[in-house]
């Protein structure tokens, strides 16, 4: 590595190297907030949305309370994938597309779920994990593994930075994968 103001491009091995990319995957998707879009894509009760952070898939979903929920995206059924990376719905449910388990907006597993299975059955520990979810200037930001400061500490200074702005107002124009 050349002195500080000499360099110009990071060594290959942080583009390529296997060890770089698990420690990326470890600390800056798993361990922090990471932003996954914009609030207007999941702005009415029942707007869902499908998205990998990581290795992870998760899944988004704006209760009939209007809160913003993000869930593990797997079915406590048959650990399916209750809908693909990128994927947009809107529903009163989260539905399972394999066996058709069906949970509520708030990841509770629903009631006609609960009612078809054996004697003693308990639902209350079958309803989607959740993960740390939080809207921030109109963009949604998630910390999968939890252990993340609280999301104003993690923005810091940004607060101040941003609010001139007014991003809550921003509108996607384009995207490209």
């Amino acid at each position: 590595l050349l002195p500080p103001g000499q360099g110009r491009l990071l060594p290959q091995e942080a583009y390529t190297s296997q060890a770089v990319l698990e420690w990326e995957q470890r600390h800056l998707f798993a361990s922090s907030w990471v932003c996954v879009g914009r609030s207007d894509d999941v702005v009415r009760p029942g707007d869902q949305k499908g998205l990998r952070v990581g290795r992870d898939t998760l899944l988004l979903a704006r209760g009939a309370d209007s809160v913003l929920r993000a869930f593990w995206n797997v079915c406590r059924h048959r650990a399916h994938e209750l809908l693909q990376g990128g994927e947009c719905t809107n529903d009163r449910l989260l539905r399972c597309p394999y066996h058709g388990w069906t949970y509520e907006l708030d990841g509770s597993l629903h009631p006609s779920v609960r009612s078809s299975h054996v004697p003693g059955f308990d639902p209350s520990g079958e309803g989607l994990p959740p993960v740390r979810a939080q809207e921030w200037h109109g963009f949604v930001f998630v910390n999968p593994s939890g252990d993340a400061p609280a999301l104003s500490e993690w923005i810091g200074d940004l607060e101040a930075l941003a609010a001139p702005y007014r991003t809550e107002t921003l509108r996607v124009g384009a995207s490209h994968s």
